[in-house]
């Protein structure tokens, strides 16, 4: 569904069931954010690729992603530069394709050289890369893993269930469903405050404003939003 925060109708832009550009859509399991092109990447439950565009009415149009069945699992995807990365837990692995013909028609590379990923459910990638793995926020440069992230964090999180990093201003937002609440760091590694609300119940995703300065979170209950504060910690109040 896309929602436009400044008001209007929301609209449909993806169903399962639907065929766009010859490819029936399945289940969605992973989406991102494409700011190179504009547009929203969905990959479903068969592998196969969409792009939205970032327009009322845009159809999805499928894109190539090369041996996409071949991958052992898909748990998130991310974009940075242009370039796709895909989580695969069960191989240890964030793949990353380079952007190629219509999509990502492009051999991938292995960027951690298999690591422990049992339990990773969401992925960032700002140059470095930053897998939620159960309740630990960690962080690889170049292959190699660096100390872990939020350190300062008065309790581990409990069933993490979305990350968002605002890369402008270096700052990760975590939603911890377990203990209602959302948990921001910084990317030297440290927590800096966290943002607690009795309607963060059944906490299932979040999204940050372009500016920084808005917070959307997604929930059982529909979408809050609330602004960003500076102090250590705060109530938000959502609207």
């Amino acid at each position: 569904i896309r929602i436009d925060p400044a008001g209007g109708e929301p609209s449909e832009v993806y169903r399962t069931g639907e065929s766009y550009g010859g490819t029936v859509a399945r289940d969605p399991v992973a989406v991102a954010w494409d700011a190179a092109t504009a547009r929203l990447l969905v990959l479903d439950a068969g592998r196969s690729l969409f792009a939205v565009p970032d327009e009322p009415g845009g159809t999805p149009v499928p894109l190539a992603l090369r041996d996409a069945a071949e991958m052992r699992s898909v748990a998130a995807i991310a974009v940075y530069l242009g370039n796709l990365y895909l989580l695969d837990p069960v191989a240890g692995e964030v793949w990353r394709y380079l952007p190629a013909a219509s999509g990502f028609d492009s051999e991938r590379s292995g960027t951690l050289g298999g690591q422990d990923l049992d339990g990773a459910t969401a992925l960032a990638v700002d140059g470095d890369i930053f897998v939620l793995d159960g309740e630990t926020l960690r962080r690889f440069s170049q292959g190699r893993e660096l100390a872990p992230m939020l350190a300062g964090l008065d309790q581990p999180p409990q069933s993490a269930v979305a990350l968002v990093e605002d890369v402008l201003r270096g700052l990760f937002y975590l939603a911890d469903r377990g203990n209602r609440r959302v948990v921001v760091g910084d990317r030297s590694g440290a927590f800096l405050r966290q943002y607690r609300h009795a309607d963060f119940t059944d906490l299932r995703g979040m999204a940050v404003a372009p500016d920084g300065q808005q917070v959307y979170v997604l929930s059982g209950n529909g979408i809050d939003a609330f602004p960003v504060q500076a102090r250590t910690a705060a109530s938000p109040t959502p609207t």
